[in-house]
C-alpha cells in the first residue's frame, strides 16, 4: 500500500512506523544481530535522513549502534552512539537522550571504558528521574 502514496513527507513517516514495527518483529524472531534487523535499522536511518528530523532519524540509529554492540563491533559503535547523543540532545524528547546514553553506556563499558560507561548509566537515569519516568522509549530502565 506504501507504493500507492505520493512520495511526500507522510509517506515517509508512514513507512518509518511500519519499519519500526517490522525491526520490533525481526528482533524477537531472529535476534539483534541479524541481517534482517540490519536490514530493517539502515532502512529506518535512510528514511529519518530523508524526513530530516533527529529524532526521526534516531529510532534507526540507536538501535543500529546497539546492533554494531551486538556484533563485537563496539568501537563503531561507539562512534554511532556518541552521534546518536549530540542528536538526541538538539531533540525536545529526553527519552532520546536517556536511551543514547544507555547505548553510549553499553558500547563504552563493551571498550573497557568502565568509568565512562558508569557515567553515562548515571546520566540516563538522571534523564529519566528528572522527567519522572522509569522506563525510556527504547525501554531501558
Amino acid at each position: 500500500m506504501l507504493d500507492k502514496l505520493p512520495e511526500d513527507r507522510e509517506r515517509l513517516r508512514a513507512e518509518l512506523s511500519l519499519r519500526g514495527i517490522e525491526y520490533m518483529v525481526v528482533f524477537v524472531l531472529h535476534g539483534n544481530s541479524s541481517p534482517e534487523v540490519e536490514r530493517a535499522t539502515k532502512r529506518m536511518c535512510e528514511l529519518g535522513e530523508k524526513i530530516g528530523e533527529p529524532d526521526q532519524l534516531l529510532r534507526g540509529l540507536i538501535p543500529l549502534s546497539l546492533l554494531c554492540l551486538d556484533r563485537g563491533e563496539s568501537i563503531q559503535g561507539l562512534e554511532l552512539g556518541r552521534r546518536c547523543l549530540e542528536l538526541a540532545k538538539t531533540t525536545q524528547d529526553a527519552s532520546f537522550v536517556a536511551d543514547a546514553l544507555w547505548s553510549v553506556g553499553f558500547l563504552t563499558w563493551a571498550c573497557g571504558r568502565f568509568r565512562e560507561a558508569a557515567s553515562n548509566f548515571e546520566g540516563a537515569l538522571r534523564v529519566l528521574d528528572r522527567t519522572n519516568r522509569r522506563v525510556s522509549r527504547r525501554g531501558f530502565l
